[in-house]
């Protein structure tokens, strides 16, 4: 039989044959089975590789997007006069919320120069809590020390003993 089924002339019994699956060249089933199980278990690693490598992706962004909402804050908290204004929130962008509460740690008292005499300004060290709340539930604690000052006497009596 030629390549078209077609049997030809001069062909021997043998050549005659039908040919079985057996006499086949490839794979079994079985043959096939055992080699997905095999490919299977090398490819379990690089899968388990491939997911610690996205989780901790996402944890860098997670860790980038939460210092730049502290960046943002601690530039907000600079701005924010502690003496007038003792508590307050603000949205800073990115799903990020800031919620901040100023507590005086000392009684204010007259500022002196360093050769003793007294400014014109009152000094009170005050500590401010921070609090950033994002949208996704994820939060992070902020606490400083600043210095509250006011201006108590106008300047041309501000320099006494």
């Amino acid at each position: 039989m030629n390549r078209w089924g077609v049997w030809e002339t001069g062909m021997t019994e043998t050549d005659r044959r039908v040919r079985t699956p057996a006499d086949q060249a490839g794979f079994s089933t079985l043959e096939a089975i055992v080699a997905l199980a095999i490919l299977a278990t090398a490819m379990l690693p690089l899968l388990t590789l491939q997911s610690q490598l996205t989780n901790a992706a996402t944890r860098m962004e997670h860790q980038a997007d939460l210092v730049e909402a502290r960046a943002v804050a601690i530039a907000y908290l600079s701005l924010v006069d502690p003496v007038e204004q003792t508590a307050g929130d603000i949205q800073i962008g990115g799903g990020w919320v800031l919620d901040w509460q100023a507590v005086p740690i000392e009684d204010a008292r007259r500022a002196r120069f360093g050769n003793g005499l007294s400014s014109r300004y009152m000094v009170q060290p005050i500590q401010v809590g921070a609090v950033l709340q994002h949208a996704s539930g994820r939060t992070a604690m902020l606490d400083t020390i600043t210095l509250g000052i006011d201006e108590q006497l106008p300047f041309s009596q501000g320099l006494s003993e």
